[in-house]
């Protein structure tokens, strides 16, 4: 994250612990979760996603200059619960007004999509069409390729989902089905915008790399297997602390609670075709917001999954 954004991110953060007496613990957390949806840096530069035209700076000044006094509660589904604090923040916006969301797109009965928000800017009365979009991807072999990052169990890759994107999503107002979306429901967006945030894991080792297409100061996290984990705690000063992360934090932590050694949570680190470990770690100062523990069969099965087509 750049210096700019990471001086609003600690604003941000320090407004919502301010809130927790008011809130409570749980309240204050989800603050925090609405605040990093808002005010994160966004994933892509533009050079790869031409819509995502919401830079560092602007996204922590949109979170700025608008703040929910109350925490909208939780959603099942990581997707959705984006989605959902999207629309939640929109409400009440003196900038933005929230003029429908999830506006499907038909052809005679079947259903080929849908408008995730359509929006208006108050001020200059123009509408808008935002696709919304959450991903945290591990990356493995040639960084700066889009087909060599990977959800964490393999269901998704970055090419795959910027394909859908740029000629579906952010194209269904040009296209007759959503023209006529569109004009059933009484709305005309000027312009398109991709909205994609979330984080980029690179490996142990090349954390601080950023690859080309990514936006400048986005977020990173680091993965490694449990014996590569193991090497790396041998070269560190003290004692390294583990916190695992459950999904609904992977957009931002809950209080400091349950830590222990990274060392004692690798004697249970996952086997060939179990899930990742999802963990927040801390050193001393230093501190790591997400850092996965995959299968020694991980890297085999991202070379593998690089070569599938869509």
């Amino acid at each position: 994250m750049s210096e700019q954004g990471r001086i609003a991110m600690t604003q941000i953060e320090s407004e919502a612990n301010d809130r927790l007496p008011e809130f409570g613990v749980d309240a204050a957390t989800r603050l925090q979760q609405l605040a990093w949806v808002i005010g994160s840096p966004p994933l892509l530069n533009q050079a790869l996603l031409p819509h995502a035209a919401l830079t560092v700076a602007e996204a922590a000044q949109w979170w700025l200059d608008w703040q929910p006094a109350t925490p909208p509660l939780n959603h099942v589904r990581l997707g959705s619960d984006f989605e959902q604090l999207w629309q939640y923040w929109l409400c009440d916006h003196p900038h933005w007004q929230l003029l429908v969301h999830n506006l499907p797109v038909r052809e005679h009965s079947r259903t080929l999509g849908e408008f995730d928000l359509l929006v208006r800017h108050r001020q200059r009365d123009e509408q808008e069409h935002w696709e919304l979009a959450v991903k945290f991807y591990l990356g493995f072999g040639d960084l700066d390729r889009p087909a060599s990052w990977h959800g964490a169990q393999f269901r998704d890759r970055l090419d795959h989902k910027l394909d859908h994107l740029r000629d579906e999503q952010l194209c269904w107002k040009d296209r007759p089905a959503g023209q006529a979306a569109l004009l059933a429901a009484g709305l005309a967006p000027q312009r398109a915008r991709a909205i994609v945030k979330g984080r980029l894991c690179y490996p142990l080792g090349q954390e601080n790399d950023c690859a080309v297409f990514a936006a400048a100061g986005h977020d990173h996290g680091i993965w490694a297997t449990a014996e590569q984990w193991c090497c790396w705690l041998q070269q560190q000063a003290g004692e390294v602390m583990a916190r695992p992360l459950a999904r609904a934090e992977w957009f931002a932590a809950g209080p400091d609670r349950q830590w222990q050694s990274l060392t004692e949570i690798l004697l249970n680190a996952p086997k060939p075709g179990q899930r990742p470990l999802v963990l927040r770690l801390a050193c001393g100062e230093r501190r790591w917001p997400m850092a996965f523990v995959v299968p020694c069969d991980w890297p085999d099965r991202a070379i593998q999954a690089a070569t599938v087509s869509r």
